[in-house]
This record gives structure tokens, C-alpha cells and sequence, in this order.
């Protein structure tokens, strides 16, 4: 059946059929985040992805079959770029092969360039993971995906002299990089942004990155929302400077975010933490957010 199926590069008149695509597989298989229109098209065009260079469709007679999502990212504190990919296969043309044909497609974008090839796959997708292995990648990380429902919180009140505003990411970019990186180092092991990345990720429709700033005027922390699938507001990269930690900061962020994304009318808030994270994972929980999903990251070098 495979040969009945073509695989070729993504165009922008594909933008439409593939967002459409994705948000068929999301509601077939809910491992599979489907993002709206204009979200996806902002994705699309961000400077990472280029327009969607490096996309890749499968297509039968009767459409899209599965897609390669794939970008190159320069990022703090790595010695190559990541190539940061995902691989959908629509649930009726899984054990086809495609995912393997597309993962092969994806390792001959490189030409000839040191990466380090980096995706993320549903901890409950075993073929998706034996895919991987058997092509050499390593996990790196697991994460847990919290949601929560309902109303938002009350927001408790900033210790005197402390201002939350919208972060200028000329003048701010800078300190909420190194933030967020302090953070991820503790996480992951290396520093995944710079401020061009965290310039990109504001392009998302509805999306807002707030700072957070101590009496003296120093910006101490950060978060940003990002709400763009499913009706789902993504909550992303909360992180508090260390000397001021433990004061009720993080709490304050946390639901500060979720009403924002309220007032957006997100009544479904999403975050991702590292499994290893307990002091976080204790104020989700305290916050009313439950598992919903866990994920692996896997990543392998390729080849010189």
C-alpha cells in the first residue's frame, strides 16, 4: 500500500489541508495536538521553520496520509543546531511504514550539516518509540503534561513594591533568556533558547510574555502563554530568578497566566514540567492541575 502513497515537500497551498490534517488526527487520537488556523500558520512562518521548508507530506488519493513538521534552531549552550522535528501518521495508515520513510526524508535535510536531531513522542506509543530506538536515538527527558479545568484562581497579591507587566523583548529578552535558561540547565542539561528563539515564539496568535519586577526595578521573573490549539491555553516557561524563590512568586505567575488566558476564554490551561521537578510538580498540583499525558524527548547526533 506504501506505493500508493507519494511523499513530497510541503508548499504554502498545502497550509490549509495540513493544519486540517493535524486537527483530524487530534480528534482521532488525542496524543496528537492539533493547532488552529492561524496558529499553525504562524508556526509555519516563523523564521525556524522558514516557511515551512523543511516540511514533508504523504498523500494518498484520498489526502494527506501523515506529515513531517521540522525546524533547525541555534540554541544558548549546544555546539550544533537541534533539529527539532514531529512525524504524524493518521491512525488508519499507521504500520504502513510512513513514519519511517518520512524519519528518512527528515535525515536527508542536513546536507552535509552537524545537527542534533531532537522530537518528542507520546510516553503511550510504543511503535513510535521503537521507531526511534531502532534508529539510533536516545531518550533525554520525560515530561509530564498537567491540564486544568474550570475557572481560574483568585491571583494572590504581589509582596509590596513588586510590578507584573508585558515584557519588551528588545529590552527584557535578554534577562528572561538567561532566566529561563537557569532553569532548563537544572532540567534538561543545556540551555534550549536565545533571545531570537524567544522572539519567534511570540509570533503565536494570543500569545503573551510577562515580567515580572522586583521593588529595586530588576525583572526577577517570567511567563508566557501561548494559546493555540484545541481550545487549549498553553502555559509555558514560568521560572522565578533563584535569590527570589520561595516567596510566592511562582504561585503568583502561575495564576496570573491562567487568568489571562481566561480572559481569552481558555477554561483549559496546559503546562509541561520535567518529571524530575517535585517542588514544581507540588505547586501544579496544589493548583489544581491533573496528568494528562506523559511524553519522551529522544535526540541522537547525526552522523559526521
Amino acid at each position: 500500500m506504501n506505493d500508493a502513497i507519494a511523499i513530497r515537500a510541503f508548499t504554502s497551498a498545502d497550509l490549509e489541508k495540513t493544519a486540517h490534517f493535524l486537527r483530524r488526527v487530534n480528534e482521532l487520537d488525542e496524543r496528537v495536538d492539533g493547532p488552529e488556523d492561524d496558529a499553525f500558520n504562524a508556526f509555519v512562518n516563523l523564521p525556524s521553520n522558514r516557511g515551512g521548508r523543511w516540511f514533508v507530506l504523504a498523500e494518498s488519493a484520498k489526502g494527506v496520509a501523515a506529515v513531517l513538521l521540522s525546524g533547525l534552531y541555534e540554541v544558548a549552550d549546544r555546539d550544533k543546531p537541534i533539529r527539532a522535528f514531529r512525524i504524524f501518521v493518521a491512525p488508519e495508515h499507521r504500520g504502513q511504514g510512513l513514519g519511517s520513510r518520512l524519519l528518512s526524508r527528515l535525515e536527508m535535510q542536513n546536507e552535509g550539516q552537524k545537527v542534533i536531531y531532537r522530537t518528542v513522542v507520546s510516553g503511550d506509543w510504543p511503535s513510535g518509540r521503537g521507531l526511534l530506538e531502532r534508529r539510533g536515538f536516545n531518550r533525554s527527558q520525560e515530561t509530564l503534561l498537567l491540564r486544568r479545568y474550570g475557572l481560574p484562581p483568585e491571583v494572590p497579591p504581589l509582596p509590596p513594591g513588586f510590578v507584573i507587566r508585558d515584557a519588551n523583548i528588545e529590552r527584557d529578552g535578554d534577562v528572561i533568556a538567561s532566566l529561563y535558561n537557569l532553569a532548563n540547565r537544572r532540567s534538561f542539561g543545556f540551555a534550549p533558547i536565545s533571545v531570537s528563539e524567544l522572539r519567534e515564539s511570540l509570533g503565536a496568535p494570543g500569545g503573551r510574555l510577562l515580567a515580572l519586577d522586583a521593588p529595586n526595578g530588576q525583572l526577577v521573573g517570567s511567563v508566557q502563554t501561548l494559546p493555540y490549539f484545541g481550545g487549549v491555553g498553553v502555559l509555558h516557561a514560568i521560572q522565578v530568578a533563584p535569590a527570589f524563590q520561595r516567596n510566592g512568586l511562582g504561585r503568583f505567575l502561575l495564576y496570573t497566566a491562567i487568568n489571562a488566558l481566561a480572559q481569552q476564554g481558555f477554561r483549559t490551561v496546559e503546562l509541561t514540567v520535567d518529571r524530575e521537578n517535585r517542588e514544581a510538580i507540588r505547586l501544579y498540583d496544589s493548583s489544581g492541575f491533573v496528568d494528562w499525558r506523559r511524553d519522551l524527548t529522544y535526540e541522537r547526533q547525526a552522523a559526521s
